[in-house]
């Protein structure tokens, strides 16, 4: 019985310092995994018009296709505007504390796509595309068709920057 007694409390003391021995040394990773360094802040607006992909902390998978489309449209269309400084893409988090007037200045409840008129003096012209990115999330075609055309029209007004 003493053998056994013995096996048993070796066993058990075995395994206690297992767990503890990979407790220390996975506690402080874990801490810092599990702590998501905070997203920058939606900072002034680039003189130019701006594309904000504006998703929630969560970032869902239909909110990484609503960035990762628009995201295709942009480098496929525009890819002059974008290197000119017509165009900006910017993704934002409005769920951030620093972001948060985000919320009600460009109407959002749910991720979207938000097109801005950065350049002074316009007002802060602005659409919000959260509607419509959602009914034709699932098809395509038609959503790059639909983000194409509204960064299209909304390039119309803005001059190259050479001309401001």
């Amino acid at each position: 019985m003493g053998v056994k007694r013995l096996l048993i409390t070796a066993v058990a003391a075995f395994v206690m310092a297992s767990l503890i021995a990979y407790g220390l040394l996975h506690w402080g990773q874990s801490a810092n995994r599990d702590v998501p360094l905070p997203p920058p802040s939606v900072e002034a607006l680039p003189q130019s018009l701006v594309v904000y992909c504006m998703h929630d902390t969560e970032r869902g998978p239909n909110c990484r296709k609503i960035e990762k489309l628009t995201h295709e449209v942009l480098k496929q269309s525009f890819e002059k505007e974008l290197q000119d400084g017509r165009l900006k893409w910017l993704v934002v988090n409005y769920e951030h504390p620093n972001n948060s007037f985000i919320i009600e200045e460009y109407d959002i409840g749910k991720p979207c796509i938000v097109v801005v008129d950065g350049r002074s003096g316009k007002n802060r012209a602005w659409k919000n595309h959260q509607l419509k990115v959602w009914e034709l999330l699932d098809e395509e075609p038609a959503f790059k068709d639909y983000m194409r055309g509204e960064i299209q029209e909304a390039l119309k007004d803005v001059p190259l920057p050479d001309a401001r």
